[in-house]
C-alpha cells in the first residue's frame, strides 16, 4: 500500500561563506572604484578652482584696461589758439606756463616706461558737495612690490587747478588704488604718428615741442603675468588707447606748387625760366 505522507522537501543549506580570494577580489574592486571617483571630484574641483583664478584674472584685467581707456579717452586740455609762448615758459607739474595775457594754460602730459600723468574729465563725483569738477590730475605708475612682482597704480587729484605737485597725503583728495598685482613686467609707451613711431618718453611741454604733435596720439602698455594652471607660462597682454577729442592742432600745410608759381618759376612751363 502506498504511503500518502508528503515527500521529504527540506532545503539544504551550507555552513560555507566567501573565501578569502573572493573577498579580497571584492575589496580590490570596490578599492579601484572608490579611487576612481575619488579623482573625477578631485578633478572637477581642480579645474573649478582653476577657471574661477582665470576668471579673475581677466576680469581684474579687463577692469584695469577699462579705467586706463576711460581716463586717456577724455584727456582735456584748453584750445587756447594762436599764442606767443612766455619768456618764463617753465611748466608745472600737470599745467603748462601762462599761454596768454588771461593766464590760460594747456594741460601737461608726461609719460615715462613706469609712469603716466595727465589730466582727464573723467572725475564722477561720488559725495554730495564736494568741491569737485569733472576735471581730475590723474597718474597712472607701475611700482615693484616686495616679492618681486609688480603693480600698476591709479591716483586721483581733485584739486585739479592747485599747479604744484602734491604728494599723497599732502592734503586735498588724493585717492591711490592698485588696479593690477601681481604682474611679471608692465610699461607705457607712446606712438607719434608725424614719424611713425614708438616711444617710451613724452613730454608735452618739452622744449620745441610743436602744436601739431604735442600729446601722444596713442597710448600703450605691455603686461605679462603668470599664468594659472603653469607658473611658469608667462601670459602677455597688449592695449592701445587713444583720446576721443583731437588734442593736437592741425599742422601747418606747405605751399603748394601748383597753385604758387613762384615755386617752381612758372607754372606754365614746367619750372623753366623765360
Amino acid at each position: 500500500m502506498r504511503s500518502s505522507a508528503p515527500p521529504n522537501n527540506r532545503i539544504i543549506f551550507s555552513d560555507q561563506g566567501f573565501t578569502l580570494i573572493e573577498i579580497l577580489v571584492a575589496t580590490v574592486i570596490l578599492a579601484f572604484s572608490s579611487l576612481m571617483v575619488y579623482n573625477v571630484i578631485i578633478g572637477s574641483f581642480d579645474l573649478n578652482r582653476k577657471l574661477t583664478s582665470e576668471s579673475d584674472s581677466l576680469l581684474s584685467m579687463g577692469m584695469g584696461m577699462h579705467s586706463l581707456e576711460r581716463d586717456i579717452a577724455q584727456i582735456f586740455t584748453p584750445q587756447l589758439g594762436q599764442t606767443t609762448p612766455p619768456p618764463d615758459n617753465t611748466p608745472e607739474a600737470f599745467w603748462s606756463a601762462p599761454q596768454r595775457a588771461d593766464g590760460l594754460r594747456r594741460t601737461r602730459f608726461v609719460g615715462t616706461r613706469e609712469k603716466i600723468t595727465f589730466v582727464s574729465a573723467s572725475n564722477r563725483r561720488v559725495q554730495a558737495e564736494t568741491r569737485e569738477t569733472n576735471l581730475v590730475k590723474v597718474t597712472y605708475q607701475i611700482v615693484q612690490e616686495k616679492d618681486g612682482s609688480y603693480s600698476l597704480t591709479r591716483a586721483l587729484d581733485t584739486d585739479v587747478f592747485d599747479y604744484e605737485d602734491r604728494e599723497i597725503g599732502d592734503g586735498g583728495v588724493i585717492n591711490e588704488v592698485k588696479i593690477l598685482e601681481k604682474l611679471v613686467q608692465a610699461n607705457f609707451t607712446y606712438y607719434r604718428a608725424d614719424k611713425q613711431r614708438w616711444e617710451e618718453k613724452w613730454d608735452s611741454e618739452a622744449p620745441y615741442t610743436e602744436d601739431a604733435s604735442r600729446y601722444p596720439d596713442l597710448i600703450a602698455i605691455d603686461t605679462q603675468y603668470t599664468s594659472t594652471d603653469n607658473q611658469k607660462a608667462i601670459l602677455k597682454w597688449r592695449s592701445e588707447f587713444a583720446t576721443a577729442l583731437k588734442l593736437n592742432a592741425q599742422p601747418v600745410a606747405a605751399p603748394n606748387a601748383a597753385t604758387n608759381p613762384s615755386a617752381t618759376g612758372n607754372s606754365n612751363n614746367s619750372g623753366a625760366n623765360p
